[in-house]
Formats: C-alpha cells, structure tokens, sequence
C-alpha cells in the first residue's frame, strides 16, 4: 500500500468519526432553574433539566459535522410569577468523543469548566 493510500484512508476514518460529547451539568446553587443544549449543527437540543437544588446531571449528545456550528447552553429561572424565562447562555464550538463539565452558580451562566478528549473553540472553554 503506498503512503498516499494509507494517508486518504486515515483522512476518511477521521472525517467518518462522529462525536459524542457527555455533558457532566453542576449545579452548585440552591437557586431552582433549568437548563438545555442545543447542537446547532445538528439541529438537535435536550430536554429541559431542571435543579432544584445543587447536584449533577449528565446528557450525552452524538453526531455528525458536531464542530460546523455551535453548542449553546442556555438557562432559565422563575420569574415572580412562577414562569420558567430565560436568564443565561454561553456558546462555543465542540467536537469529539469524551465529557465536557458545564457548572450553574447563583448567577445562572453555565460555564464551561474541564474537559476530556473535546476540542472546544469560539467560546468560554475553561
């Protein structure tokens, strides 16, 4: 097999690759409120997950091209009148195969914290 050869099908082994990224959510206010991802690029979100109180959550998201359009992860709180309204979101560029830790403090911005086997660019990456 020539260099080429063997250079091309590493490249389309690559390019097939699809990521799957676990997001590891933290909350570590007592503040109750909600939170969601949307994959851009995959024209894909969560369920709303809800906290009432600190604790954490894990949502794994899998797919193709995940890196040509951003993540965001947005937040939402009870207004006066119980409604969920959105309060926070933070965006970035995601790609591969691993964990990316996202952690809520009282003021409800969810912040990229740690990551494992994710690039992560255009955004807060911690």
């Amino acid at each position: 097999m020539s260099a080429k050869l063997a250079i091309l099908m590493l490249g389309l082994l690559v390019a097939a690759e699809a990521c799957q990224i676990t997001f590891k959510i933290k909350s570590t206010t007592k503040k109750p409120f909600q939170i969601q991802i949307y994959a851009a690029a995959l024209e894909e979100k969560t369920e709303r997950i809800t906290f009432e109180k600190p604790g954490e959550r894990h949502v794994t998201i899998s797919g193709d091209n995940c890196n040509s359009k951003p993540f965001v992860v947005r937040t939402w709180n009870k207004d006066d009148k119980g409604n969920w309204v959105a309060a926070k979101s933070s965006k970035a560029t995601l790609d591969g195969r691993g964990w990316l830790r996202v952690i809520v403090g009282n003021d409800l911005s969810p912040f990229f914290m740690d990551r494992n086997s994710i690039v992560c660019s255009g955004g807060l990456c911690g």
